[in-house]
């Protein structure tokens, strides 16, 4: 049930319009999805990017990590 409920949220996201914000599973491993959000216009980050990493539990959506398991980082 987790890959079925994986590749629904992929095909969720692909019918968004995200602008420039990427999410996607990595080829390796469907559970860890990573993306990148640009920095806010007129801020401090313009120009910047915040990458992401999120790790889903072996038994998502059944058993949900808190706080979830994410990783975020600032990239100028």
């Amino acid at each position: 049930m987790t890959m079925k409920r994986i590749q629904r949220e992929i095909a969720d996201i692909k019918k968004e319009d995200l602008g420039e914000i990427r999410l996607a599973p990595t080829e390796s491993n469907m559970n860890i999805w990573k993306g990148s959000i640009p920095g806010p216009q007129g801020s401090v980050y313009e120009g910047g990017e915040f990458e992401v990493e999120i790790v889903l539990p072996a038994d998502y959506p059944y058993v949900a990590s808190f706080p979830p398991n994410y990783y975020l980082q600032t990239v100028f």
